[in-house]
């Protein structure tokens, strides 16, 4: 098994939560916040399966958007 290290941003937006993967750009949304980190797991998981059923990885899914790093906190 291959290890993903993926790095994402948190934030609220209306009723929802977002998690906003950085190095690929993975967005998952709940009404909890504690459901994001199981949620953005499954949707790495699916891409990477579709992406190998048309002969890709997952670094054919580019960074996220730059405004999204620029949240980060330090």
């Amino acid at each position: 098994m291959t290890m993903i290290k993926l790095t994402a941003v948190v934030f609220q937006e209306g009723p929802y939560w977002l998690a906003q993967g950085l190095e690929h750009d993975i967005t998952v949304h709940d009404y909890e916040r504690e459901n994001l980190p199981r949620k953005m797991e499954r949707a790495v998981k699916s891409n990477i399966i579709i992406l190998r059923s048309m002969s890709g990885t997952l670094s054919n899914i580019g960074e996220a958007p730059p405004k999204f790093a620029r949240m980060v906190a330090y």
